[in-house]
């Protein structure tokens, strides 16, 4: 959007100051550089997949050590950044077959957040084990059954790594 309003700001002050020949030229080159940045930005860097659950993994495992410790006020924050970390996995894998089922996320995080307002320690509880299951259901229907993600415990891991 701002490359079209320079561009037309631009196009405004060449017409008043050359002749046609030299408008068109610039007019094609501008032009140029407009799809030449617009290729370059659909082509800029967009994180993986699995460098998005890797930083899901990381605040599922925060989310839970806040809740159980009653910071509520973190446990908030880490809610809002895996809503965040789901967002951006619509956002940059939106054509991925693997995220088909990605939104079935969402009503436990909604449903996580009313119990860390009402800082329900025992109700986060069960409800974060609700959101870990969901985890898995998500992966078991995106063909990743191999990725079992858990309730955290004291050696602080989140996912099981036995067979």
């Amino acid at each position: 959007m701002k490359f079209k309003i320079i561009f037309t700001l631009l196009l405004t002050a060449l017409i008043s100051c050359q002749s046609n020949n030299e408008l068109v030229e610039k007019v094609e080159e501008l032009t140029q550089k407009i799809e030449t940045l617009e290729t370059e930005k659909d082509n800029a860097y967009k994180p993986g997949l699995g460098m998005l659950m890797n930083a899901i993994q990381v605040h599922h495992l925060k989310l839970w050590k806040s809740g159980i410790n009653e910071n509520w006020e973190l446990a908030n924050f880490e809610l809002h950044e895996l809503e965040e970390r789901f967002e951006d996995i619509e956002r940059y894998k939106e054509n991925s077959s693997n995220i088909k089922s990605i939104k079935m996320i969402y009503p436990q995080l909604e449903d996580l957040e009313k119990l860390v307002k009402e800082k329900n320690k025992e109700e986060f509880i069960k409800e974060y084990e609700l959101l870990t299951a969901t985890c898995n259901s998500c992966h078991q229907i995106n063909d990743h059954p191999f990725i079992k993600i858990k309730v955290p415990n004291t050696d602080s891991e989140n996912q099981v790594f036995e067979q």
